[in-house]
């Protein structure tokens, strides 16, 4: 499991200690007692969902528009997860600096349409790219890489069923199990690693790819990326429209018909609740106090690592799996004044390294916006940190490529953590994945998310999409 730095690990304490203080008086017995709760305080619906990040967002709005009770439990303030906007004061323009771009297939294209948002082609925009170690702050004026990837892809097409899942033939293939540097030496894809790396952003757990599980690589590096590198890809044409718009639009419509709680979470529940006809009853914290969610079933969205699952009540084989999850710290964010030039994108480029990859924990871009002077950033590396901690790291990488002497103004930040929930080659081989999906409709329970199909929205909507008629089964 990846490590937390102390400064997070005080941090995540203090939160956890403050919501037990909320709660120490009380026995769980009782916060999922309807007794304990005034009758509008008490929820009762078909189904309760989990984490309104892209899955979750989005199987609520497919439950309901089939005329299914939902709530949607969100911890933030607003949903969306991996999607960030910032709107620039000065203009009032959004700039999209997590999620960027989406799948051009049927279901994006219909999703975007039930809430009126446009969608246009992807541009790769026209800013110079320049390489630098940003470890060093060498620049690299000759640096070439080769982005045909016609080659990866037919390995990766040997394996069809991970476009959609993480079905696996058993024994698993060993080539399966290699790690991602033996593969490239096997398939004489050396030429290739740094045009990969760029579609890699946020897999650093292990910190150098090159010892990453194979399989892991492909599930990130899977049809859907290898298309949106070849332009596949549509976004939202700015200034007027932005990748937030779609989770406001869904955020408006369930507030009006009750059916989300935001800035709130679990803090205990019975996946085999007999208050809820032997289905689910879910204890919540809000900003109102607390709520008692009575549901038939759950959809758990949120990633399924031992500190957010630990209030539903795991059993051993649960808890067992759920253990063994390595992640990456994922970051985005947005700067001025970088003292950069704003027609080029800077890549992280090792002047020492195998196939020129970036170290890591480290920025793996600077990139000009569509709001001069605007730069955006993403970093990543095996540890969970702070914010405040990634913005040095980032700042101290910045002043290495820069001759600037005035610092940057750090305007927006978005964490990403725990992601790309990965396990090792010993555990796939004995069938984690194969487990794994096998809890679905256990104790009521079924889950989406990106540890159950991948990080890409419209491969997630898919996924998310092809369980809901199981769950409607099971009502």
């Amino acid at each position: 499991m990846a490590p937390i730095s102390c400064k997070l690990l005080k941090f995540c304490i203090v939160i956890l200690l403050c919501a037990k203080v909320r709660t120490a008086n009380i026995e769980t017995s009782t916060l999922l007692s309807p007794g304990y709760y005034s009758d509008s305080d008490i929820i009762i619906r078909d189904v309760a969902v989990i984490g309104g990040g892209s899955s979750g967002t989005y199987g609520t709005i497919k439950l309901k528009d089939l005329g299914t009770s939902v709530i949607l439990v969100e911890k933030e303030t607003r949903l969306g997860g991996h999607v960030n906007t910032y709107f620039d004061p000065g203009t009032g323009t959004p700039i999209d600096y997590g999620v960027q771009a989406f799948w051009n297939l049927t279901i994006a294209l219909d999703y975007f349409d039930r809430f009126d948002i446009p969608l246009v082609d992807f541009s790769f925009g026209d800013s110079e790219a320049k390489y630098a170690d940003f470890e060093t702050g060498q620049f690299l004026p000759n640096f070439t890489y080769s982005f045909n990837l016609g080659t990866y892809a037919e390995q990766l097409d040997k394996f069809p069923d991970l476009a959609y899942s993480w079905d696996l033939p058993y024994p698993v293939p060993e080539e399966l199990l290699s790690s991602f540097g033996d593969f490239i030496t096997k398939h004489g894809l050396g030429d290739q690693v740094w045009g990969m790396h760029t579609i890699l952003d946020g897999v650093a757990n292990p910190a150098d790819i090159l010892e990453a599980v194979t399989l892991n690589v492909f599930k990130w590096l899977d049809e859907g990326y290898i298309a949106g590198a070849q332009g596949a890809d549509r976004i939202t044409q700015k200034p007027d429209h932005y990748n937030a718009e779609l989770y406001e639009k869904a955020l408006a419509e369930l507030q009006t018909d009750h059916s989300v709680l935001l800035n709130s979470t679990v803090i205990a529940a019975n996946r085999q609740c007999p208050h809820s006809g032997q289905g689910v009853c879910v204890a919540v914290q809000t900003d109102e106090g607390h709520k008692l969610i009575l549901a038939k079933k759950l959809l758990i969205s949120i990633p399924p690592v031992p500190w957010n699952m630990e209030p539903f009540g795991l059993d051993a084989k649960e808890e067992a799996l759920f253990q063994k999850w390595d992640y990456s710290g994922y970051y985005t964010g947005l700067l001025n004044n970088s003292g950069l030039d704003p027609n080029v994108t800077y890549y992280n480029t090792g002047a020492n390294t195998a196939y020129n990859l970036p170290t890591l924990p480290g920025t793996y871009f600077f990139q000009p916006t569509n709001v001069e002077g605007i730069t955006m950033y993403w970093y990543a590396g095996p540890d969970l940190l702070s914010q405040k901690e990634v913005e040095i790291h980032v700042f101290e990488q910045l002043r290495r490529i820069t001759s600037q002497t005035q610092n940057p103004d750090f305007v927006a930040f978005g964490d990403h953590s725990p992601f790309k929930l990965v396990v090792g080659a010993d555990d796939i081989a004995n069938g984690f994945y194969r487990d794994l999906k096998a809890l679905q409709g256990e104790k009521n329970t079924w889950y989406t998310g990106a540890a159950f199909a991948t990080h890409n929205s419209v491969e997630l909507w898919n996924f998310t999409s092809s369980l809901i008629p199981d769950i409607l089964k099971s009502l």
